[in-house]
């Protein structure tokens, strides 16, 4: 009488072949769960954009109203370009605000207006 019945020792056989090529079937799917979870990555930054386009906008709109209340509270801004400097950030506020951070800031008209 054998010690294994002939179906059992093929299956322990199989069994000890694929634990064998088990690390060489894993380097040939290794590019395969790379592209996986670089779509995985992909697909997180997919589900967070909406956080962060909100968080971009925040701070839009907090440069904005610093812009704004800078503009208000700006001492070296006489009467008339104060409120012109706030109509502008008011009224356009991704340019004006942009505007008034690069020129209206220091009270005078700047390098760039400095000639009109």
């Amino acid at each position: 009488m054998k010690p294994f019945p002939d179906e059992m020792g093929i299956l322990i056989m199989k069994l000890l072949v694929h634990l064998i090529l088990l690390p060489f079937k894993l380097l040939f799917l290794l590019p395969f769960i790379a592209i996986l979870a670089a779509l995985g990555l992909v697909g997180l930054c997919l589900a967070l954009l909406p956080v962060g386009i909100s968080l971009l906008g925040l701070l839009g709109v907090a440069f904005w109203f610093a812009m704004l209340v800078h503009a208000i509270l700006n001492d070296r801004l006489t009467g008339g370009s104060r409120l012109a400097w706030v109509l502008a950030v008011w009224f356009l506020p991704v340019v004006g605000a942009a505007f008034y951070f690069l020129v209206g800031r220091t009270g005078n008209r700047g390098p760039l207006l400095a000639s009109a």
